[in-house]
């Protein structure tokens, strides 16, 4: 009898931890796998990416943040996938567009050490982003639907910053900023 209380005991503390660290892990931090290849070289398709869900409570979003969000429903792109991998290219209130191949931000180049040499910037309309959204671009502009798309995204939509590629193996590594 004794060891069926116990045996019960054990099992209830056992389903207690796995409640607890399922909702930490949906509290913190999530898994995602890449859908499509937009974000190549830096991210590439059928890779899992780990996401802080916690990230922007402890910084701002910035330039240069790689992010999930959900997908936006004026994206009028196949619906491949209900969330999104992108980066972050302005911030509220900034001026955007492309010109001779680049993102320029506030009339200034914005320099991309994360894309490949020779990567070009088109269809950037000159636009300001609008009071808490944020312009996105994928890293592969030639294969994205992006903010050049869909225009401007609420904050509200970004789930949160990519941290690190954690599959496959030979892939793992922190996403650089």
């Amino acid at each position: 009898m004794r060891s069926r209380r116990r045996g019960a005991g054990w099992l209830a503390l056992a389903l207690a931890v796995v409640a607890v660290a399922l909702a930490v892990r949906a509290s913190l931090a999530s898994v995602f796998v890449v859908p499509t290849g937009s974000m190549r070289p830096t991210i590439r398709p059928g890779e899992w990416i780990l996401v802080s869900r916690i990230a922007f409570e402890l910084h701002p979003i910035e330039v240069g943040d790689v992010v999930v969000l959900r997908r936006p429903a004026r994206d009028p792109g196949p619906a491949r996938a209900n969330y999104l991998v992108k980066r972050v290219v302005a911030t509220p209130g900034e001026v955007v567009a492309s010109r001779d191949g680049h993102v320029v931000v506030n009339g200034r180049v914005q320099p991309e050490p994360y894309l490949p040499a020779g990567v070009t910037t088109v269809g950037i309309i000159p636009q300001r982003v609008p009071p808490g959204e944020y312009f996105v671009l994928g890293d592969d502009r030639s294969d994205s639907i992006d903010s050049r798309i869909f225009g401007p995204v609420p904050g509200s939509c970004i789930v949160g910053e990519v941290v690190a590629v954690v599959w496959p193996p030979s892939a793992w590594g922190l996403v650089r900023s």
